[in-house]
């Protein structure tokens, strides 16, 4: 199942747990980019999810200047998560 409504990880994560409770799923396998894991998963288990990573092999940001720019982001939104909660 896809959830294809949401335009935020943590609107993609409540989404999916209303799509999975009507369905009586219990288990979640959280799929992102490697940099991305650790938020999606926090986030998850915060909802209250019982969410498992699984990060993808390989990250769209091929370059050494994407992937810094991506973990930057990931690790200023990540700090904004437990500061802020959102």
């Amino acid at each position: 199942m896809i959830e294809t409504s949401s335009r935020t990880t943590h609107q993609n994560l409540k989404n999916a747990k209303i799509v999975a409770s009507d369905r009586q799923l219990t288990k979640f396998l959280i799929v992102s980019d490697p940099l991305h894991m650790k938020r999606s998963v926090l986030m998850a288990r915060d909802l209250g999810l019982n969410a498992y990573p699984s990060p993808t092999p390989t990250t769209r940001y091929r370059s050494l200047n994407g992937q810094l720019g991506f973990l930057a982001r990931e690790t200023y939104f990540y700090f904004v998560y437990l500061i802020f909660g959102i």
